[in-house]
């Protein structure tokens, strides 16, 4: 009997003392490890954790919106999908506005504006500002 003690002691077993203490009465099913009550207890405080994170999840993206005002005077007044990965980007650098290519691990500056788009009301189609923008340049 005491080599079974050692044995549930050196192994580490939860509640070994009460698994200990059945063994040693003749029960032979141990006790068990959460009832109903403390089940329900673990996943309503699982589900109070989860519904925390999504919470903080939901402010962070509702809060730094991609069109606010980041450090150092620069603000994106704009953006078009040119395909899956590629976007043009309008910014406000200080006084300027400047037209910019992106793609995964590529910036470029595509044209610096030489007259800055109506900075108190942006264009209500960004493509379509856009696209007047370029037909005036080429003409």
């Amino acid at each position: 009997m005491q080599l079974i003690f050692l044995a549930i002691w050196c192994l580490g077993i939860p509640f070994a003392s009460t698994l200990a203490a059945g063994l040693a009465t003749g029960e032979t099913r141990p006790p068990p490890l959460l009832g109903t009550g403390e089940l329900l207890q673990v996943s309503l405080s699982l589900g109070v954790v989860l519904a925390a994170i999504a919470l903080t999840a939901w402010l962070l993206r509702r809060f730094t919106k991609l069109g606010g005002t980041m450090g150092g005077g620069l603000r994106v007044l704009g953006g078009v999908s040119l395909g899956g990965r590629e976007r043009v980007v309008l910014m406000q650098v200080g006084e300027q506005q400047v037209l910019l290519g992106v793609a995964p691990g590529w910036v470029q500056t595509l044209h610096i504006l030489e007259q800055p788009l109506s900075v108190s009301q942006p264009p209500a189609d960004f493509a379509l500002a856009l696209r007047a923008l370029v037909r005036e340049k080429v003409q």
